[in-house]
């Protein structure tokens, strides 16, 4: 990963098996190694395009206090009854429109960076009832995946084979 940081501009998404299962601290990990490989803070950007939570977060004060870019509540919030007046409204953004609201979001915080962290929302379909999820993203913003699960052999070692079929139906890479 460092390497290829080093020969040109990544984005990378943080997914993980369900909700809640570490990837902000895997992202915040990932910026502080960043940092100590000898990257600077202007050259990394730090990204959650959609979420279920608007909370301030330990990642972004982590962003603010290194003069990292972050941007920790991206355009889409998947608050509740958010799917429902989606579906119910016609008129309302369309699923394409969250997609490139996503891409257009990570796009633009990564101009001038070397590498941008995009965390994911909750496990990776997430969204999908809406085309919005993350493989959606990663897809839009031509990023490969880091995925993160729980610890052990059997229930873990599936987990994250259904979670990596579901990105690799997409083209998504799928790292590890």
């Amino acid at each position: 990963l460092f390497a290829a940081v080093a020969a040109s501009s990544l984005k990378l998404l943080v997914a993980g098996d369900k909700s809640s299962a570490g990837k902000s601290t895997v992202s915040l990990g990932l910026l502080v190694a960043l940092l100590d490989s000898g990257l600077k803070p202007h050259d990394i950007a730090y990204i959650k395009p959609s979420t279920q939570c608007v909370a301030s977060t330990l990642v972004a004060r982590f962003c603010e206090d290194q003069g990292i870019a972050c941007e920790h509540v991206g355009p889409v919030v998947y608050y509740r009854g958010f799917t429902r007046k989606l579906l119910d409204e016609p008129a309302g953004p369309n699923a394409g429109t969250l997609v490139e609201q996503c891409s257009e979001a990570v796009s633009r915080i990564s101009i001038g960076k070397r590498i941008t962290v995009i965390d994911g929302v909750g496990y990776p379909a997430v969204g999908s009832v809406v085309g919005c999820s993350s493989a959606d993203v990663a897809v839009a913003c031509e990023a490969p995946v880091l995925l993160v699960g729980k610890p052990g052999v059997g229930d873990a070692v599936d987990s994250f084979n259904l979670c990596a079929r579901y990105f690799e139906a997409q083209s998504v890479p799928v790292l590890g």
